[in-house]
């Protein structure tokens, strides 16, 4: 279940577009959205903040499900405005229903759907009749800056 504070933040969500072969900077290219589909975190499952290992162990297994599966699909970073706070998340090309599937595989409690005009809509797992849309537009909530090091949404090991 999403708390009503964790849903008021994730309302507050930016993208980002990466390359994993050096995921500390950005792809000087922007995402462009052309077709709907939806972004979901491959870090961090049941919103809980997890090691920089577990989430790579856990992202790692869900790219394997996305491409056995045969999924295309683009990396992006979700995250504050800033960037201080980022999750590794893929936007995947799937219709709405495929979405809700792949969000509970990758035990996400909510994921975001750009429809095909473009919307980006924010979807609670579990209810996904539980909706509100972000904004308008999702190429406004795409944001090209160097990524910072340091990063909120990574626990530190014990």
């Amino acid at each position: 279940m999403v708390s009503e504070q964790l849903w008021e933040t994730y309302q507050q969500v930016y993208f980002q577009p990466c390359d994993l072969r050096n995921s500390y900077l950005p792809r000087n290219v922007g995402q462009n959205f052309v077709r709907s589909g939806a972004i979901i975190s491959i870090w961090n499952p049941r919103g809980q903040i997890c090691t920089q290992r577990k989430n790579r162990l856990f992202a790692q297994k869900a790219i394997y499900r996305l491409k056995c599966q045969g999924w295309r699909y683009s990396f992006l970073w979700g995250g504050d405005k800033h960037m201080h706070y980022k999750e590794l998340s893929v936007f995947v090309f799937c219709p709405l229903h495929s979405a809700v599937r792949l969000a509970k595989q990758n035990q996400q409690l909510a994921f975001y759907f750009i429809d095909k005009a473009g919307a980006l809509w924010l979807i609670n797992t579990n209810a996904n009749e539980h909706k509100q849309r972000v904004c308008k537009l999702a190429k406004y909530r795409v944001v090209n800056m160097g990524i910072k090091k340091a990063n909120l949404a990574v626990s530190k090991p014990l």
